[in-house]
Formats: structure tokens, C-alpha cells, sequence
């Protein structure tokens, strides 16, 4: 099938992708299998164009925005004709909402004012059938931490994870978990798939600073992928009686291999989990957030064989409550900042000690931190600042940044050795200020290093 894919505003080329001009143009979106649309564009139109005559300087603006509203409408009903009847694709590339085109004109004798976005295309098609809306929790935010939750998306094998996103969409409990792509590193969703109608809507990330033809690519054959989903048209019950000679006597074999093939699978889902399990801990690196760094910390503090409750299991809002081996009780607080760890974290968790000191008097205070991010491990300069480092020595916290606790546990794994991890969490307890892996049973621990 030669695909009829019409773009407008993504910077993509490919033999299959027509561009599209004007928003008002004369091109019908429901005439094409797919439409990629960038909201940025739209904005770049029309900016220039608010309260200006779009179509001759002899029309009144008010004409004038009679029949930009008409047009809009029409755009909005060609796009649920493309995606909810014709079963058809459409792209929407993730931007904040920063700008509104409003219409003013008179209709039997009343004055009827209209207002416009770049969402506003899907908006109201993504309303009546996801609800609510996951545009309703749109956040504006740039940054380039992506993880990939759909190992098997087109879009993202072709482009990679290194791509930087502009906005967001928080997650919310009521959000089916199944159409996330992929999360930013505080966890909200810069990739979603949607079901609407008998066609999907995708919102991806923008590929800036990357080739035109591989962006192409990857649009084009995140359209196949999703055009191939709905595809197949069901069999009536009827068609059953209709026997085919050949295929009753390959049931048998079928249902033999089958059988192998599901436990070779779940044997596959298996060891795949557990290398995903295991990977995690890389989040110790470059993660920030209350759902993906504070459950990697929690996970590695596991590995070293603290006791460690889940938020949900105690009464208090610090980020870390454990205990280690000899019955020492710690509470915690975590961060991942793009520069270094501040006074405001440590002056919260030193609050927290305070309090539950009163129950706990050898109550020790830790405090975890991810300090400059983005930046490669071994780039980093001191990942806390020195006010912070300071009034740790004065009042007996330690410092744990992410890099040092992803080495401790990359030695325990490599090395379980219970006196291992007695040193380890010995050291933990004995640090005034920043803590450095370098106990004596792990004289050859791993060096972070770049791949």
C-alpha cells in the first residue's frame, strides 16, 4: 500500500509525506491515511495574522473571522473524520499551550467570539473519547531524560531515546498505564498512543537537531505500525462452517509448537524482566522524582540489605525510612537536581531527624542526591553544595550521591559476600558529610565508566 501521509509543520521528509502549507489551505485531511501536525506551526501562522485581513483586504476583519472560524471547524471535523471513522493516524508532536487565536463576528444579531489553539484541533475528538482528556493535564517543561516503557515502538527503534521533549502530560491515577510510551524523569508521559475511534492519535516528543530523512523514517513507519494494528477485518461467526481442505490436519502440530513456544516465551518474559530489574539501578545515574528516583534509591538500598518501607507504610514525608542490619534507624530525603544538592533539602531532612529523634534518639539522617544530573558521572564537580557539605559534618548526615550508591551496589551484585555489605552499611553510618565507595572488601570496585 503506498501510504498518503499529509504533514504539517514537522521538519520530516519522505517520499510518502505531503506538506501542507496553510492550515486554511484547500487540502482535505481526510484524504490522506495519516496527518502529522506540530503545534509550533500553527502559532508561527497565525501570530502574524491576529486581527489582520487573512483573505482580502476588502472583506471586514469581522468577514474576515467569520470564515477563519468556519475553516477551523472544518479542520476539526476532517480530523475525526480522518482518525474516529476512517481508521487513519494522526502525530501530534508535544508543545505547550502559549498561544490563542480569537475570532470575533456577528451571527442574527448577536456577536459571537471564538477562540482557537493549537490543540484545538484535537481537543474536543480527544474529549468524547478519552476521559478526561490527557491534554487537560498538559505541563509545559523541556528537558531530554526519556524512558522507553514500549521496547517495540517504530518511532523511538529509529530515532532513539536521545530527543528532546517540550512538554509533558502528568500522570494521573485514572490514566490507563497502556497507552504510556514513554515518561520524562520526573515520570510524566512525553509519549502517548490513543485509541480514538478506529484510528489512533500519538503524542510524541520533538526530534529537533536531527536529520530531516531519518525523521521521516520514523514517522512513516510509526504509521505503518499503527495502520497494521486495526487492519484486519473480523470474521463473521458464519464463516466457521466453511471448511478449507489442509487446514484441520496443521491444528495438531500448531497446537504442539504453540505450547513450546509459550513457555520459550515465558521463559523469555522471565529473563527479560529480570535484566530490566537490573538495568534499573542505571536510574541512580540520571534520574530526578518521586517516581523514578526515589523507588531507584529505595531499590538499591535493598541490594545493600537496609529494611527499607515504602512511602505508603509509614506516617511521615520524608522520602526514606530504613533500617540496617543492626537495627539502626535512618530517615532520608532524596534529589535530583540539574546542579548541585542545596541547603533547602538538607534543612528539611535535618527537620525530620529532629522529630523523629524524640522517639528514636540515635536517629541518623541521610541525604541522597543526584546532583548536576545530565551530566556524565565522571564530569561532575561535587554533587552538594559546600554549605550543604558543611552543616552535614556539623550535624552527622551523611552525603550519599546516587553515583557513589550505584558502585556499592554494582560491587554487591557482582560480589554478595555478607562482610561486603556489613562494610558497606557500616561506612554509611560512620559518614560525616559526602560518602565515597571505598570499603576494604571491595578494593576492585567497579569504576563508572561511559559506553
Amino acid at each position: 500500500m503506498t501510504l498518503r501521509i499529509l504533514n504539517y509543520g514537522a521538519d520530516a521528509e519522505h517520499a510518502s509525506i505531503s506538506d501542507l502549507d496553510s492550515y486554511l489551505g484547500e487540502i482535505a485531511l481526510s484524504d490522506f491515511d495519516a496527518f502529522i501536525y506540530d503545534p509550533a506551526e500553527f502559532e508561527v501562522e497565525f501570530r502574524k495574522r491576529i486581527r489582520q485581513p487573512i483573505f482580502s483586504m476588502t472583506l471586514t476583519l469581522e468577514d474576515n473571522d467569520k470564515i477563519v472560524t468556519r475553516l477551523m471547524e472544518r479542520r476539526e471535523k476532517e480530523f475525526r473524520d480522518l482518525v474516529a471513522i476512517k481508521g487513519g493516524i494522526a502525530i501530534i508532536l508535544l508543545r505547550p499551550k502559549s498561544f490563542d487565536l480569537e475570532t470575533q463576528y456577528w451571527y442574527q444579531n448577536s456577536k459571537r467570539t471564538a477562540r482557537f489553539s493549537g490543540y484545538s484541533i484535537i481537543e474536543n475528538l480527544l474529549s468524547q473519547y478519552i476521559k478526561p482528556s490527557p491534554l487537560w493535564s498538559l505541563e509545559e517543561g523541556s528537558g531530554d531524560t526519556i524512558k522507553l516503557l514500549k521496547q517495540n515502538s517504530r518511532f523511538f527503534q529509529i530515532m532513539g531515546t536521545d530527543l528532546q521533549f517540550k512538554a509533558s502530560i502528568r500522570r494521573k491515577r485514572d490514566m490507563d498505564p497502556d497507552t504510556i510510551i514513554a515518561v520524562n524523569g520526573m515520570g510524566n508521559a512525553v509519549a502517548l498512543s490513543l485509541s480514538v475511534g478506529r484510528g489512533h492519535v500519538l503524542l510524541l516528543p520533538v526530534a529537533e537537531n536531527s536529520d530531516s530523512k531519518r525523521i521521516g523514517a520514523a514517522l512513516v513507519e510509526t504509521v505503518r505500525q499503527y495502520l497494521a494494528v486495526g487492519s484486519e477485518e473480523p470474521a463473521p461467526a458464519w464463516a466457521e462452517a466453511f471448511e478449507v481442505p489442509g487446514a484441520q490436519e496443521l491444528t495438531d502440530p500448531i497446537a504442539i509448537i504453540s505450547t513450546e513456544a509459550e513457555r520459550l516465551q515465558a521463559t523469555v518474559r522471565q529473563l527479560t524482566a529480570d535484566r530490566d530489574k537490573l538495568l534499573s539501578h542505571r536510574e541512580l545515574l540520571y534520574s530526578s522524582g518521586k517516581f523514578v528516583l526515589e523507588p531507584a534509591v529505595r531499590r538499591a538500598l535493598r541490594i545493600l540489605k537496609f529494611t527499607v518501607k515504602e512511602p505508603e507504610e509509614y506516617a511521615g514525608e520524608w522520602d526514606i525510612s530504613m533500617v540496617d542490619s543492626q537495627g539502626r534507624y535512618y530517615v532520608g530525603e532524596v534529589e535530583g537536581p540539574e546542579g548541585a544538592v542545596d541547603f533547602d533539602k538538607l534543612r528539611q531532612l535535618l527537620a525530620y531527624v529532629l522529630e523523629q529523634g524524640k522517639d528514636n534518639p540515635d536517629c541518623r539522617g541521610v541525604l541522597i542526591g543526584n546532583g548536576y544530573r545530565s551530566t556524565p558521572p565522571e564530569e561532575r564537580p561535587l554533587q552538594f553544595t559546600e554549605h550543604v557539605i558543611k552543616n552535614s559534618e556539623k550535624h552527622d548526615c551523611a552525603l550519599v550521591p546516587t553515583t557513589e550508591l550505584f558502585r556499592a551496589v554494582c560491587a554487591v551484585l557482582a560480589n554478595p559476600a555478607p562482610e561486603l555489605i556489613q562494610e558497606i552499611q557500616q561506612s554509611i553510618f560512620e559518614a560525616r558529610g559526602v560518602w565515597a565507595f571505598t570499603v576494604k572488601s571491595a578494593a576492585s570496585a567497579p569504576q563508572i565508566q561511559e559506553p
